[in-house]
Order: C-alpha cells, then sequence, then structure tokens
C-alpha cells in the first residue's frame, strides 16, 4: 500500500510591504521526510511576470545548521509560469542522523532566492522501505536449524534490491548472538541460523532492519523449547496364567496407550525369553513385529 503524505505550505513574502513586482514566494513540502526516498519539492513565485529567478533548494541539519545535506539549483522562469515541481533525496549518511530508534529527527528545509529565503522545520522518516520476516515454522529445538526468508519492498510495496539487510538473531535475553549482512535479489533472500545444542527456552527473534537506515526495525519471533516425547503405558495379557512345557503356543496381547488415553498408531518389535532367577534368556526366534 503506497504511503499517503499530506502536505504542509510555508508562505513567507520578500519584503514587508508588496509592490507590483514583488512576487509572493511559496515553498511546499511533505510535512515528513523519508531519507533515502525521493520526495517531491514545490516553488513558486506568484504575481510576478518579470526577469527568470534562480534560487535553490537547501537541507540542513537540525538544529546547529552546522552541515549541509543537499543543495539543489532551481530556475524559475516565464516558460514554467515561475514555478517548479522537483524531487530531493535526503541521503541515508549516518554522519548526519544518529541510530536511536526512538529519538525524533528533523531537519531544515530551505528554498534560498535573491531576496528571501523560505524555511521550515520537518520531521524525517527512516523507513526506506518494509521488510517481511517468515521462518519454516514456529517452533524449534535445540540443534536444529532455522531456515528464513525475507521479503524487501519499497514504501511504493514493489521490490527492494538496492538497499542491504542486516539480519540478527536475538535470544530470550535480548543477546544478539549472530549478525549477518545480506543483499536480497529481486526482494528476496533466503538464510538459516544453527541453534546451538545448549540454548535457552523462550521466544526468540529474527530482527532484520536496512542497513542504511537502521533506525527502523523488522521482527519475526520463534520458540526454542527442549522436545518431550510423549509418555506411553504398555499393557501385557496373557491368554492363561500358565504356560506349561510341552505347551505348543502362548498368546499375549499387547496394549500401547498415551497416557491420556488414546490409542498409539504405531510398529512394535516383540520379543520372548525366560528368566531363571537372576537370568534373562531371549529365544530369538521368537522376535515378531506387529502394528498397534
Amino acid at each position: 500500500m503506497a504511503e499517503k503524505l499530506m502536505f504542509l505550505t510555508v508562505v513567507l513574502l520578500s519584503s514587508p510591504l508588496l509592490t507590483l513586482c514583488d512576487p509572493l514566494f511559496v515553498l511546499s513540502a511533505p510535512n515528513l521526510l523519508r531519507v533515502g526516498s525521493s520526495e517531491n519539492v514545490f516553488v513558486e513565485a506568484q504575481d510576478y511576470s518579470g526577469a527568470a529567478i534562480e534560487g535553490k533548494i537547501i537541507v540542513k541539519t537540525f538544529p546547529k545548521k552546522d552541515m549541509e545535506i543537499l543543495s539543489k539549483p532551481v530556475t524559475l522562469t516565464a516558460d514554467n509560469n515561475f514555478q517548479i515541481l522537483t524531487d530531493i533525496k535526503i541521503p541515508d549518511d549516518q554522519m548526519f542522523f544518529t541510530d536511536d530508534p526512538l529519538e525524533k529527527q528533523y531537519v531544515y528545509l530551505q528554498a534560498q532566492f535573491p531576496s528571501v529565503t523560505l524555511e521550515k522545520v520537518i520531521m524525517l522518516s527512516f523507513q526506506s522501505g518494509y521488510i517481511f520476516v517468515q521462518t519454516d515454522k514456529p517452533i524449534y529445538t535445540p540443534a536444529s536449524t532455522v531456515d528464513y526468508r525475507i521479503f524487501s519492498l519499497t514504501p511504493n510495496m514493489k521490490s527492494h534490491s538496492d538497499s542491504g539487510i542486516t539480519v540478527e538473531i536475538m535470544n530470550p535475553q535480548g543477546i544478539t548472538v549472530s549478525s549477518e549482512k545480506m543483499f536480497p535479489m529481486k526482494g528476496m533472500k533466503s538464510g538459516g541460523y544453527a541453534i546451538p545444542e545448549i540454548a535457552s527456552s523462550g521466544i526468540w527473534k529474527v530482527v532484520t532492519r536496512f542497513k542504511n537506515t537502521p533506525q527502523k526495525k523488522f521482527t519475526a519471533d520463534f520458540e526454542v523449547k527442549e522436545y518431550v516425547p510423549p509418555t506411553i503405558e504398555v499393557k501385557l495379557k496373557s491368554s492363561k496364567s500358565f504356560f506349561y512345557v510341552d505347551d505348543q503356543s502362548l498368546t499375549v496381547d499387547i496394549e500401547a496407550k498415551y497416557v491420556f488415553g488414546q490409542k498409539v498408531d504405531g510398529n512394535a518389535f516383540v520379543v520372548f525369553g525366560v528368566m531363571d532367577g537372576e537370568k534373562k534368556t531371549s529365544i530369538p526366534t521368537s522376535l515378531q513385529k506387529f502394528r498397534s
């Protein structure tokens, strides 16, 4: 779903008293600028019909204005009705911004003309796209492998292959136990993580973020827990209480059930033997396979 942004309009007069030749400058831009994405900025000189006006669209750091993030020249002429819609792209250079995902960050947007400078403080968005993470199953045991797949999309929900992605595996204590960088092909990439034999039980996370905008995280949860085999109760019931030496056969009914009462569906092997005091002697020829 495309992200819809509202527009704000900044209007400043070039002088306290307007004359017939004084233009009224207008600057319009989104109220939220996405880092690493193209955004449209509109500038206009209203009520003006003179010579061409040279200007610049400038973005500076907030609040000190000590660094110029970008600068783009614009020219207002009679051919474009002294108005222009141009695009700007704030670079995702980390020297300008912090990695803290909780901190709100801003920039100064300026439109500089020979007689006036229009300026507005605008909030930044570090969501340069979306990452969807999918694991092959929700529950794993220690010493097993988590297979995951990543889908990288632009804000317009198209395949995103221009930016690297950092993938981290985080245990229930919030400690990152694995980290790697990958570059999706046509917006998709697969990977895996081998869970150690000794691993904490609980909810683990696959944490992903775009390398150029690490402030925004996308996660998927999976659970790690020990495998506990179900308890089975086996009952043996002989057709008679005694077995004589000259008997030709001995019939024994075998019943296997889970402790909650459901019958076990599976195969089993049975072998008979003779116990003489503490000594046990198996009869190999009595080995049989049966299905419960």
